[in-house]
């Protein structure tokens, strides 16, 4: 019989000796005990909506590995899909190889070999930005899970993003004419890329506004598809005239096709939820809609947890929003979510379907 362990809890960015990853390292400790055919399955990339974003493993995968060589980890799946767009893929997968052939090798040589080798005149810069994205993870105790919500990027401030693209344009000076080694680097920094670009889609600073608030507020529409749709079979996205201009087709909104689905009746449900220490923060109910048409629904002040969470809506917490913004961990905000009911599961009258539309969702300053 194989004994197979599951490396779900870990923080992806920290090493197995962190406190974040205390239970990967006490379940070896434990199990080695009980078998002598100990496997593991590990993970390379992040999936959901964190596919692809930094988390900087590399300096100590081998910490990880070593740890499992002396406590007799015979066995290894190593989950590493997305090549096209997972972080530093290819020093990752070279690490992996490495680190299975003997995890006692020095590390540091090794990656200062992949990176001459691979990136040329690159590398140093390359590595310099590497270091100062590990940097960051440390001093902010990022934590980074497998399904991570965008919010567990925050570590890196703009300011940090601004710095570590100006290292990789001067990587790519060092290169240019160079073709393959150009999309190397452009590569590299894909990941980085790619985070600059969501942050800028899904989420925004308002001035006060008429019907929302008097005080500032960040803004997430549902038309800038940020949520998490966990629900195949009852939600989607879809074009409501209620919503913006109805010559234009409306705006785009989170539909739940609420038949069929009893966590889906009334009371209706917000809340803020907390993975790291998988703990609700905050929630609320509502045992009938405020009225016809959207409404603003107010979770009240919530203040959010330091380093990662997500707001979710329905009893079935399958409308989500794990989607924050730098400076917004651990501060007190006004949730409100703008929804609308509508079908005689709501309103006894109502000949429409029964729905329930999300279209925005803001986080009020206090």
């Amino acid at each position: 019989m194989v004994v197979k362990l599951c490396n779900t809890r870990q923080n992806m960015a920290a090493g197995i000796f962190d406190d974040d990853n205390r239970f990967m390292h006490d379940q070896v400790l434990a199990w080695k005990g009980f078998t002598t055919n100990l496997f593991v399955w590990e993970y390379g990339v992040t999936f959901g909506n964190g596919k692809g974003h930094p988390f900087p493993n590399e300096f100590s995968l081998f910490d990880k590995y070593r740890f499992y060589a002396d406590n007799g980890v015979k066995g290894f799946l190593i989950e590493h899909e997305y090549p096209e767009c997972s972080d530093m893929y290819e020093l990752k997968f070279r690490l992996e190889c490495k680190a299975l052939e003997n995890p006692y090798q020095d590390v540091k040589g090794i990656i200062d070999d992949f990176m001459s080798r691979y990136y040329g005149a690159a590398g140093e810069k390359v590595l310099e930005a590497r270091r100062l994205i590990d940097r960051r993870r440390r001093e902010r105790r990022a934590f980074i899970m497998w399904f991570p919500t965008l919010g567990e990027f925050n570590y890196l401030s703009d300011d940090d993003l601004a710095e570590v693209e100006r290292i990789f344009l001067s990587a790519a000076e060092s290169v240019k004419g160079d073709a393959k080694r150009e999309k190397r680097v452009e590569r590299a920094y894909s990941s980085l890329a790619r985070l600059t670009e969501m942050r800028r889609k899904f989420g925004a600073k308002h001035p006060p506004e008429k019907g929302v608030s008097d005080k500032p507020f960040f803004d997430f529409p549902a038309s800038s598809k940020g949520f998490a749709l966990k629900d195949g079979k009852h939600i989607d996205y879809v074009k409501d005239p209620d919503i913006g201009d109805p010559l234009a087709g409306g705006e785009t909104v989170v539909r739940v096709k609420a038949s069929g689905d009893k966590y889906y009746d009334l009371p209706f449900e917000l809340g803020a939820y907390d993975p790291a220490n998988k703990r609700n923060v905050a929630s609320k109910r509502w045992g009938s809609p405020i009225g016809a048409g959207y409404h603003w629904y107010s979770l009240g002040r919530v203040t959010l947890p330091e380093r990662s969470f997500y707001l979710y809506a329905t009893r079935k917490w399958t409308v989500q929003l794990p989607v924050s913004l730098p400076g917004m961990n651990g501060k007190t905000f006004e949730i409100k979510v703008l929804v609308k009911f509508t079908g005689p599961k709501f309103f006894k009258d109502s000949t429409e379907p029964d729905e329930i539309r999300v279209a925005r969702l803001v986080y009020v300053e206090p």
